[in-house]
């Protein structure tokens, strides 16, 4: 799915709020926009996988970024994202419409109607990453 810079700022100012470092949003917005696979750590994390996420994680990652993750997670995420390792199958599957539409929904980018007011009126935002 194509995202203009009014809903990749969004999605950034969302995972802002709750501190999530760089590298853990880059492969979140990845999954969460595009079913790229996030890796097994993140994986895992999304499977609601504790052991397997902490065994699979990266040896310099710190808790604080996982439960800042976690928290963004819980607050923002589509619940079907989410929760189990059939979860994640079913999201990674979902035609890019329909991951649209549950993302539009839980607010973390604007509807292709609002991202073309947003345009039109010339609405200017700073760039997001990704």
């Amino acid at each position: 799915m194509k995202l203009t810079t009014h809903s990749l700022a969004r999605m950034w100012d969302s995972a802002s709020r709750w501190q999530v470092d760089q590298d853990f949003y880059d492969p979140m917005h990845n999954y969460l926009v595009h079913a790229y696979d996030p890796g097994s750590f993140f994986t895992a994390l999304l499977a609601n996988d504790a052991f397997a996420a902490i065994s699979r994680s990266h040896p310099h990652n710190q808790m604080d970024y996982s439960k800042s993750l976690v928290g963004w997670m819980a607050d923002s995420f589509p619940h079907e994202s989410y929760g189990s390792y059939n979860a994640i199958r079913v999201w990674r599957s979902m035609a890019s419409s329909e991951r649209r539409q549950r993302l539009e929904q839980c607010k973390l980018i604007h509807t292709e109607q609002d991202e073309i007011l947003l345009i039109l009126k010339g609405d200017n935002v700073m760039r997001a990453p990704v």
